[in-house]
């Protein structure tokens, strides 16, 4: 049985990756498709771990969610040079992300 908060979490998590339909953000990265990331970014973060995190209720409220969120856009952005399809891609999902964020209010 879930918990509201861990209800409408998950469910902000499918409207976000609905943002995301070349599904670049699902899993996370490997060095194997991603070389030396490991190195270069020190928090990874993707939609299956928050999703993870949200049935392990590790988020008390939005606004972990939101971090995680924000993390994960800005290491695709860190990473990835601002000409590629990823970079891209990382900067409108945060955009739209973000207003699809900043639209909820969770009590």
């Amino acid at each position: 049985e879930q918990t509201p908060l861990q209800e409408a979490l998950n469910q902000l998590i499918r409207q976000l990756q609905r943002k995301d339909p070349s599904a670049f953000f699902s899993f996370p990265v490997t060095d194997l498709v991603a070389p030396g990331y490991s190195s270069i970014i020190k928090r990874p973060m993707d939609f299956s771990t928050m999703k993870d995190k949200v049935k392990k209720e590790c988020y008390k409220s939005l606004d972990e969610l939101m971090v995680d969120f924000k993390i994960m856009c800005e290491n695709a952005m860190i990473y990835n040079k601002p000409d590629t399809i990823y970079h891209k891609a990382a900067r409108k999902l945060l955009h739209s992300g973000m207003k699809i964020l900043s639209q909820v209010c969770i009590e």
